[in-house]
């Protein structure tokens, strides 16, 4: 039901040239279909929204690729995972006022998925392992130092 809801939010956002209130329909839409390992859908709703976005420098960029990382690591497609995760913490990093937690959230996220990538597959594991290491071991020192 939530589902309909938001296609027909998003369907009229689109007839009235609403652009923010279509930024938020396909926000909704993307973390629903995130959240019911829907991730295909997720990803073409994220992707649209990183579209809309115009500002590529700024936290909600950010997090948007965030997201698409997320959902391509619920595929196991994690070198399309890594690439959006690392835009997501390229993004952090040049914010002129620091964000130690955004930061640290990133360094992790790349760590977590180099780690679940060294478990679901032999090929790589001990590069795959010392990737995961070193990004988890960066953001903890980050999370120190915060």
């Amino acid at each position: 039901m939530e589902e309909e809801k938001l296609l027909h939010r998003k369907q009229n956002a689109q007839r009235n040239n609403n652009t923010k209130r279509l930024m938020d329909a396909c926000s909704d839409l993307a973390e629903l279909y995130r959240n019911q390992c829907k991730y295909k859908l997720a990803i073409a709703e994220y992707k649209q929204l990183a579209d809309l976005h115009n500002l590529k420098d700024d936290m909600i960029y950010a997090r948007i690729n965030r997201g698409i990382g997320e959902a391509y690591q619920g595929l196991k497609q994690f070198e399309d995972a890594l690439k959006h995760h690392k835009i997501y913490l390229d993004v952090v990093r040049r914010q002129t006022q620091p964000n130690n937690v955004e930061k640290q959230r990133a360094l992790a996220t790349i760590g977590h998925t180099y780690l679940i990538w060294a478990s679901e597959t032999e090929k790589d594991r001990q590069r795959n392992l010392e990737h995961a290491y070193k990004y988890l071991m960066d953001g903890l020192e980050v999370a120190e130092r915060t």
